[in-house]
This record gives structure tokens, C-alpha cells and sequence, in this order.
């Protein structure tokens, strides 16, 4: 559990720091998908981040839940943490 807690803290910082991330994760309803995923403030506007960066903050412990910025999409996505199958970092 501890390492996973790690990982989760890891992959936030890569959101907010890097470009963007490639998530792939399991949906709902048994698909994969792969996103395009940032929380980078150059990448997205300024007060969209500030207040999704507090949610996933307050979120970060008690969570499994990441809402980021889907850069092919243009538009807030989330997905549980747990469900991720693979993570590519672009830094």
C-alpha cells in the first residue's frame, strides 16, 4: 500500500510538471484507454488549474480518483488511480 501511495504522489508530479502524461487504464465498463493526460499550467488555463490541482490535493490520500486535462479531448477527464495499467512519462 505504501508503494502505491508513492507512485500515486509520483505520477500528480509528473502531471503538474511534464507536458503530459500517457495513462492507459481500465474504463468502467472493461475497455482500455490510453490519455494524453497534464496538469501542467502552461498547458491549461490558469484558473481551471488552480482548481483542479486543490481537488486532486484534498483527493490525494483519501482518493483513488485523478481528475487531469485531456489534451486530445480538451476537456476534464478522471480515472481511478487503481486502474491504471501502464504510465509513460514525457520527463
Amino acid at each position: 500500500m505504501e508503494v502505491l501511495k508513492k507512485t500515486k504522489k509520483m505520477l500528480l508530479k509528473h502531471l503538474k510538471e511534464d507536458e503530459f502524461v500517457m495513462v492507459t487504464f481500465t474504463k468502467k465498463d472493461g475497455s482500455e484507454r490510453t490519455m494524453k493526460a497534464s496538469l501542467h499550467p502552461k498547458t491549461i488555463a490558469s484558473y481551471e488549474f488552480k482548481s483542479v490541482q486543490s481537488q486532486n490535493s484534498l483527493n490525494e490520500e483519501d482518493s483513488d480518483k485523478i481528475t487531469v486535462w485531456d489534451l486530445e479531448n480538451n476537456g476534464w477527464r478522471s480515472f481511478n488511480y487503481e486502474s491504471i495499467v501502464k504510465m509513460e512519462f514525457t520527463h
